[in-house]
């Protein structure tokens, strides 16, 4: 009866961490937002992209989730900033599937995907 408590823990930790791998951008996701970030590092703009990661709009990001709505077909959002709860509700009204940012508040579940890189 003493082992079956440690293991239980170490089973928590596996999920856990394999939950954070599902987080991490792919190399592809990394080579194809990290320029775009970059573009947009001090400038208090945000990108809008289709399904095709063609770009739709440039928006302030004080803006950000009104234009979200008004736009049609974003696929993806990119932009110098920290995803918050808000701006995860307003993609998963929207249906818009990527988020990305330089850092995220605390989130609840989303049908978006919210990849974080630092600059």
């Amino acid at each position: 009866e003493v082992f079956p408590r440690p293991l239980q823990i170490g089973v928590v930790i596996r999920q856990r961490a394999r939950k954070d791998l599902e987080h991490l951008p792919t190399k592809t996701e990394q080579d194809k937002f990290v320029p775009i970030l970059k573009e947009l590092k001090g400038k208090s703009t945000a990108k809008l992209f289709d399904h095709e990661m063609k770009e739709i709009d440039e928006v302030q990001v004080k803006n950000l989730v009104g234009e979200m709505s008004k736009k049609k077909g974003v696929n993806a959002v990119v932009f110098d900033g920290i995803v918050t709860k808000r701006l995860v509700a307003a993609a998963d009204k929207n249906e818009i599937k990527i988020i990305v940012g330089v850092r995220k508040g605390e989130l609840e579940k989303s049908n978006a995907r919210v990849l974080t890189f630092a600059n």
